[in-house]
């Protein structure tokens, strides 16, 4: 896996980790502290919003402190944000900080179109993450808050 320097990039590994028609899945990219490359970890089905905290908890333990940990819900239909996402965004967060790791973004992904939830969330932008090799001309803000996949 290359580098997480940017919600961009984080959500291009994504797209090309996801399925294809888009189906329900849970994609999970655990990056290396202070260097490039990682893992995904794909998750077949719908995982219900309960088991979200937990089962990104468990793979950040894996991952170990440091570790920028990226997550994207998928489904066949377009996403929308309400308050339950929001909410749900300071819970991932704070289980995946309980393990040592940094959540850089959670995306809801489906019909074409990526909304990054820790953006509208009001928390600063966590990228690049410490340590990436990330040139001075990609150290400016992340992303726009929703966007088109790039194919």
């Amino acid at each position: 896996m290359r580098s997480l320097e940017s919600a961009h990039d984080a959500l291009d590994i994504i797209l090309l980790s996801a399925a294809e028609p888009p189906e329900h899945q849970t994609v999970v990219l655990l990056g290396k502290p202070d260097e490039g490359g990682g893992v995904s970890v794909i998750i077949d089905g719908e995982l219900p919003a309960a088991e979200l905290a937990s089962t990104l908890a468990l793979l950040a333990g894996a991952a170990g402190p440091g570790s920028p940990i990226v997550a994207a819900t998928i489904t066949p239909d377009p996403p929308s944000l309400t308050e339950h996402e929001l909410a749900g965004w300071h819970e991932l967060d704070a289980a995946v900080a309980e393990r040592g790791a940094v959540l850089c973004e959670w995306f809801l992904v489906g019909g074409g179109t990526a909304i990054a939830v820790g953006e509208w969330s009001g928390v600063a932008p966590r990228w690049p993450v410490s340590g990436s090799r990330a040139s001075a001309a990609r150290r400016r803000r992340a992303s726009p808050r929703a966007f088109r996949p790039r194919r």
